[in-house]
């Protein structure tokens, strides 16, 4: 990874080069336009708060326009080169199965990334133990990043395929802080009615006869 920010420069050219964008544009929220010192100060922020962690550059995310979600993973996506040192990150810690970054495009400065060192498309592709040896650093990577930006939540976010609004197909958690009167929350489809009992039962029994042990 490298160990310096990129200039500015770099970053227009890696976003011509590889039709960066925002990862979570299904999420209707705005982006944050964050400089080169901004992010730099706040990745050094977060990195303070959670121990064991080291310096670098974040996450570049590329449209990758396809017609469902791929069947076989694609090296040449954005986190993989992230992964393999060709492409630049602000890095907030690394383990031996993950790695957490700034995402280059923020929708609010301190989103960040968790994401697996292993090729997965999707978390469901996961094995549970390699899930399992990511996910158990959320904690701390929340933690770090409501401490760093004095906010007064996160969400924790992942799409799952396409149709969930998937856009780099290497499994990735988003971390974004969230303030009291926050203008641009994250947005789910409306609720719909209470479930009926009869339609409960029948839908958790369905579910139920397809869990994997």
């Amino acid at each position: 990874f490298f160990s310096q920010a990129p200039t500015q420069r770099m970053l227009r050219h890696i976003l011509r080069t590889s039709r960066l964008c925002s990862s979570l544009s299904s999420l209707n929220l705005h982006k944050s336009t964050v400089s080169r010192h901004s992010l730099t100060t706040l990745s050094h922020s977060i990195r303070f708060q959670a121990p064991s962690i080291a310096p670098s550059i974040r996450h570049l995310s590329t449209t990758q326009p396809t017609m469902a979600t791929p069947t076989e993973y694609d090296e040449s996506n954005v986190f993989r080169k992230i992964l393999d040192g060709t492409l630049p990150c602000h890095k907030i810690f690394e383990t031996d199965y993950c790695i957490a970054i700034l995402d280059a495009f923020p929708m609010v400065p301190g989103h960040s990334l968790l994401i697996p060192k292993k090729n997965y498309i999707t978390l469901m592709d996961m094995p549970a133990d390699e899930a399992g040896n990511m996910l158990k650093e959320l904690p701390r990577l929340c933690n770090a990043v409501k401490a760093a930006t004095g906010c007064d939540a996160v969400n924790v976010v992942t799409n799952a395929g396409k149709e969930a609004g998937q856009v780099v197909f290497h499994v990735h958690f988003h971390v974004v802080p969230r303030f009291k009167d926050d203008s641009s929350p994250v947005r789910y489809a409306k609720s719909g009615g209470m479930i009926e009992a009869e339609a409960g039962a029948a839908m958790a029994a369905k579910i139920q006869e397809h869990l994997q042990e």
